[in-house]
């Protein structure tokens, strides 16, 4: 905390560490708003990208958007995915967009939605690659 000349009466030196303190608190404050308002602050980049990705899962996928949600480099967000889930980001999407699709389907029935427009709903525009996909991942076709 700055010191006060001694030469200045005790008032003076009251105020000035009144306002000093006043000043710090204010400070402490408004970082602890802005932490209780910013859920990803204290978040590593891959966590804040996976939870990006989870809200976003139906929405084209952009590294660039990851990279400036993140603020990670790019060669950065792709390695420490790669370790944290053991696949690229990409490809992350495309599993959690396949369990999106086999939960729906396993909930709805048939009457009431149909193979395809749970597919494209989950962005697999390609019908005979979403089949292919599905059961690899779920050992049966989607239908």
């Amino acid at each position: 905390m700055p010191s006060v000349d001694s030469s200045h009466p005790p008032a003076v030196q009251i105020e000035h560490t009144c306002a000093t303190l006043l000043i710090l608190a204010s400070k402490a404050e408004i970082l602890r708003q802005i932490g209780a308002q910013s859920p990803s602050l204290g978040k590593t980049p891959v966590e804040i990208a996976e939870e990006y990705l989870r809200a976003n899962i139906a929405e084209p996928f952009q590294l660039d958007r990851l990279i400036e949600i993140t603020g990670a480099s790019a060669s950065t967000l792709l390695r420490d995915f790669r370790r944290r889930y053991g696949m690229p980001p990409l490809q992350y999407l495309k599993n959690c967009r396949l369990e999106a699709a086999h939960r729906e389907l396993a909930t709805t029935e048939p009457d009431e939605t149909t193979v395809t427009q749970v597919a494209m709903s989950y962005g697999f525009y390609h019908l005979g690659r979403f089949a292919a996909y599905y059961k690899t991942a779920f050992g049966e076709l989607p239908s």
